[in-house]
């Protein structure tokens, strides 16, 4: 089962790879008889995705095994899923090797909310035109799919100038939304394993959503190393290298007794987040002056 386990593990592509949702709906829907077999699934999710909140299923459409699961991982069809069975066209809601069910069915040009039983053995791959055809439905429903519910959602619209998260081909990518182009959407800049990229779209048929806290530091982080910073106020990216001080070199910021304090800009998180804010002095004169205004502001209130 060990040897299995690695073996599995070095086989994955990133093509073949299922989303931590996916995962998760998998061992919410599956349950695991083996304490043994549950304890494995734990310690691969952790070491491949950081753990989730993987809990048992309490109302399964199935059991399985950790070798199954493996076996699901490497080759298997996973909820959200555009699948066919049969002559029926629709979305994989539920999965396990005993039997499965499609959350939404196409018909007559939309997607349906049908809940409908199918045999797992007879999934198979739509067509190419199939598969867009669907993702038509879901665009043209303004909608999306969301995993942990398994079911179509209203759909995330950006506005120019926001955080997103870019889910493509199971991969997440975070971006400064610019806008629809044709078919395309439109990014001030991407950031992808931490670093910073210029410019970029992406076909509009990869999924967009919020950026939580965590991804709008990453991505004034990724700016922040390479020597740049996004200002919304006119929605550009430039160069910060006359505004911030260099790394190891001091700074002084408002404290919250509302008063200059200085301190060593070392270009992580907690100096990141005062620059990007605007609490960011070079000069102990000028956050002075910040922060006298501050409390003549505060005393008319």
């Amino acid at each position: 089962m060990i040897f299995l386990f690695y073996f599995c593990d070095i086989q994955i592509d990133e093509s073949s790879m299922k989303s931590k949702e996916q995962i998760l709906r998998y061992v919410s829907q599956n349950s695991f008889p083996d304490k043994d077999d549950w304890r494995k699934v734990l310690v691969w999710c952790k070491k491949n995705y950081g753990g989730g909140k993987a809990h048992k299923a309490l109302k399964s459409i199935g059991s399985s095994t950790f070798e199954q699961f493996l076996n699901w991982i490497c080759d298997g069809p996973a909820v959200g899923d555009i699948v066919k069975s049969g002559e029926t066209i629709g979305i994989l809601g539920g999965y396990s090797k005993d039997k499965a069910f499609l959350s939404n069915v196409a018909f007559e040009g939309r997607l349906i909310v049908k809940k409908t039983w199918i045999s797992p053995e007879s999934i198979k791959n739509p067509s190419e035109e199939e598969l867009q055809s669907v993702k038509n439905m879901i665009k043209s429903q303004k909608s999306r799919y969301s995993v942990a519910l398994s079911r179509l959602v209203a759909a995330y619209l950006p506005n120019d100038g926001d955080f997103v998260r870019i889910l493509q081909e199971k991969k997440t990518i975070l971006g400064i939304y610019r806008g629809e182009i044709g078919d395309e959407y439109s990014f001030y800049g991407v950031v992808s394993h931490n670093k910073f990229t210029g410019e970029r779209n992406f076909p509009n048929n990869v999924t967009l959503g919020a950026a939580s806290k965590t991804d709008a530091r990453k991505i004034g982080d990724a700016l922040a190393a390479s020597g740049l910073q996004w200002l919304p106020e006119s929605k550009k990216i430039v160069e910060i290298s006359e505004t911030r001080v260099k790394r190891g070199e001091y700074f002084w910021y408002m404290s919250e007794r509302l008063m200059p304090e200085s301190d060593m800009d070392t270009y992580g998180p907690r100096c990141n987040e005062r620059f990007l804010s605007g609490n960011y002095f070079r000069s102990f004169s000028k956050c002075y002056e910040f922060c006298m205004a501050v409390k003549e502001l505060r005393k008319k209130l």
